[in-house]
């Protein structure tokens, strides 16, 4: 499902499942009907066990901007974080979109179907139509995006392709 240009800014509630480096969000953006260059804004804000998001937020623990003139729809990511930051599991957080009504991101409906592991990490959706304004809730929807980073949890990154031998570069034909 695609959001709408009367969004201002969207909001989801998420954990992650182990301590994690994050490194940069991507968002599933849509075509807007009328294109126009704008900077829209990624944030994470610490959601301090809320299940609903306050009006006014507290300041955010990263942020940063996007630059896309959007043609079709994408995975977008943002320019870099000004630093990087570490999520802790079990922890709820938002991630907040600012589009100021000029783009479309593409939202999943959820069916009652998903996964144990989706349900204890994906929280309350909402929108709202102004800055500081009230936050709409948007039952049955997660906001569609990933999350890339590291994790810190003791399980060193994998390295090179699994299932080959050292010094492999590519799969047998």
């Amino acid at each position: 499902a695609l959001s709408d240009t009367s969004c201002f800014e969207l909001i989801q509630r998420f954990r992650v499942p182990e301590r994690s480096r994050l490194h940069w969000v991507e968002v599933a953006f849509g075509v807007n009907p009328y294109p126009q260059y704008y900077d829209p804004l990624i944030a994470i804000v610490d959601a301090d066990g809320a299940s609903t998001p306050p009006v006014a937020l507290p300041p955010s623990l990263v942020e940063g901007l996007y630059a896309h003139f959007v043609t079709s729809p994408f995975w977008g990511s943002h320019y870099d974080f000004d630093h990087l930051i570490t999520l802790e599991p079990g922890h709820d957080y938002w991630l907040l979109a600012r589009v100021e009504k000029r783009y479309f991101l593409y939202s999943r409906v959820l069916t009652g179907g998903e996964s144990a592991d989706f349900k204890a990490s994906i929280g309350p959706s909402f929108r709202r139509t102004t800055a500081g304004g009230a936050w709409i809730a948007e039952p049955g929807r997660a906001l569609s995006f990933r999350l890339i980073g590291e994790p810190l949890g003791g399980h060193g990154l994998p390295r090179g392709r699994h299932g080959l031998p050292r010094g492999k570069q590519s799969e047998p034909r």
